[in-house]
């Protein structure tokens, strides 16, 4: 696991700020993780490298829908695939 993350040293001083550096790493590591676990399952090879570049080329775009009078709008988001 230690080889996809690029790890360096970070300074905390506080229990509180640890504890927040530790859970923001786990959740900016575990879509990662979980898109390499559900391709293996689909019988599909991407290395870590490809998929974080996948997803990092993610966009997306928020669109507002006015449903009916007595309804507020509501916010939707669509993903935006590049065009070559």
């Amino acid at each position: 696991m230690k080889s996809t993350l690029e790890v360096r040293p970070v300074f905390h001083w506080t229990e509180d700020r640890i504890k927040g550096h530790l859970i923001i790493c786990f959740l900016s590591f575990l879509p990662e993780r979980t898109v390499e676990f559900k391709l293996k399952e689909a019988q599909e090879k991407a290395s870590p490298e490809e998929i974080r570049e996948a997803l990092n080329s993610l966009n997306f775009a928020e669109v507002e829908i006015e449903n009916l009078p007595s309804r507020p709008p509501e916010d939707y988001y669509k993903l935006i695939t590049p065009t070559e």
